[in-house]
């Protein structure tokens, strides 16, 4: 059957002034999660009960996350926080906890109508993107880059997502 992902979310706790911005539920979360994995080694690493915690932040957590661990003073769409590349003594591992995935609603959504995508396909895209990342895959590393993009293409299709490099979506009108 292969390794099965939990997905923890602070959505119930995420306060937005904006009424109308998209939050996948957990339920989502978790379909999305479980199709990604078997796109990595996690399995083979770290056995078949897995958890990964996804945090809802706002535009300005979001930013000063990025600032704090990435050097970038910008907000920006999702971080990953890996549960083993993080901890200064490996041996604190927590049995089947991978990390963590920051998502920031707002920028997903601003991103999603900026590119005439569907807010729930691009919130998909962000979601895989930082599970591929926590399954090792790098988009920072040029040759890793298109391993990368390829396995999200494949993922997403797999949940009736079209390809968000090349689709119907991001053609200029």
């Amino acid at each position: 059957m292969g390794a099965v992902i939990t997905v923890t979310c602070n959505a119930d706790a995420f306060e937005s002034n904006d009424s109308g911005l998209f939050l996948a539920a957990p339920e989502q979360l978790d379909v999305w999660a479980n199709k990604a994995v078997r796109f990595t080694s996690i399995q083979a690493d770290h056995g078949d009960e897995l958890e990964i915690s996804v945090a809802y932040m706002d535009v300005d957590a979001m930013q000063a996350l990025n600032k704090q661990y990435r050097g970038s003073d910008r907000p920006t769409n999702v971080l990953t926080f890996s549960a083993i590349e993080e901890l200064i003594d490996p041996s604190l591992q927590v049995s089947g906890l991978l990390g963590d995935i920051v998502l920031c609603p707002k920028i997903i959504q601003d991103e999603a109508l900026e590119q005439g995508k569907p807010v729930e396909h691009h919130f998909a895209h962000m979601l895989v993107h930082g599970v591929l990342h926590l399954g090792g895959m790098d988009h920072h590393i040029e040759n890793e880059a298109e391993a990368m993009e390829q396995a999200e293409i494949q993922i997403l299709s797999l949940l009736d997502i079209p390809d968000p490099y090349n689709s119907v979506f991001n053609q200029t009108k």
